[in-house]
């Protein structure tokens, strides 16, 4: 269907194009046409390529930062950092002043505690001291009652202080 000539950049015409043309004008009137179409050709394909290329790269720079985006972009950013940085400062300062507040009055509340117990620890240890002289009193007067009263014990007593002597 379609035959190769080499007239340029048309590297294939119709058969029946080149054979039409031929005919109608000769072989050098043809030929002259198709290096009249090569070069009308050629050109019309630089031009679109241009202005497609040229609205390629429009779009391009519409759609894709440029360096100056890209720096002006980088600004915002490090200033909306710097932003949060000092929100997160303040806040974070806010709660160790509210932190410390709290650790304050639960140490208080801890000494005043251990006070309430370091007191109750000295009146319980107070009274423990007073039952142990009453149990040991308790003790030498049953010992002395059954001294008193047996009379066994009062000769075995006898017996050693007379030994000691």
């Amino acid at each position: 269907m379609f035959e190769v000539y080499n007239y340029g950049m048309i590297e294939t015409l119709p058969t029946r194009v080149s054979e039409t043309l031929e005919n109608m004008f000769g072989q050098d009137v043809s030929m002259d046409v198709i290096k009249s179409l090569d070069t009308y050709v050629s050109d019309l394909i630089d031009y679109k390529w241009k202005t497609s290329k040229d609205e390629i790269l429009s779009e391009m720079e519409k759609k894709f930062a440029t360096k100056s985006d890209q720096v002006m972009f980088e600004t915002e950013v490090k200033i909306a950092i710097g932003k949060v940085n000092e929100r997160i400062t303040s806040e974070s300062s806010k709660i160790n002043e509210h932190m410390m507040l709290e650790i304050g009055k639960v140490n208080e509340r801890i000494t005043e505690e251990s006070g309430k117990i370091l007191s109750e620890f000295k009146r319980i240890d107070g009274e423990f001291k007073v039952s142990r002289l009453e149990l040991k009193i308790m003790f030498l007067f049953i010992i002395f009652f059954l001294i008193i009263t047996n009379p066994r014990a009062l000769d075995i007593i006898a017996k050693t202080l007379v030994l000691i002597k």
